[in-house]
């Protein structure tokens, strides 16, 4: 019984809403900046949990802040460095079910599709849930046809 409401619970569902939906067409890079915005305040602004590529640095001689380098790390370099930094710079992670229920609120408001805080669990990855949001809004508008 419980193998059933998983499944059935872990379907997207689109809602419409009193928010006004995007007019532009969704990109890849526009879902994954919305979602660099809105998930660290789902999840309180606690550095150890928000993604390092949301994570912004004061540069010392021009005084302006300037985004964290998100590049792959060379095979050599792991040695000496700690777990937190060779994690992949996307990744997220919780203290508790309510910082991803927020995640699904603010996904459902802004994006039109609703998760269950157990898939915003699983993937934990700003790029794997903007990927989501985008094949979940392809098969949605594929899905109401003409």
């Amino acid at each position: 019984m419980v193998r059933n409401f998983f499944y059935q619970s872990s379907f997207v569902h689109s809602r419409s809403s009193a928010v006004d939906t995007l007019s532009e067409p969704l990109t890849f890079s526009s879902v994954r900046e919305t979602l660099m915005r809105i998930v660290p305040l789902c999840l309180d602004s606690d550095p150890s949990l928000i993604p390092l590529s949301c994570k912004v640095t004061k540069s010392p001689a021009l005084n302006e802040t300037i985004p964290l380098p998100t590049t792959d790390l060379p095979p050599d370099y792991s040695e000496g460095v700690p777990e937190q930094e060779l994690r992949d710079p996307d990744d997220f992670s919780f203290w508790s079910e309510k910082q991803a229920k927020r995640i699904c609120i603010a996904i459902r408001q802004i994006f039109g599709v609703e998760y269950v805080p157990v898939v915003i669990v699983a993937d934990a990855n700003l790029t794997a849930l903007a990927n989501r949001i985008l094949v979940s809004k392809d098969i949605l508008s594929s899905s109401s046809g003409p």
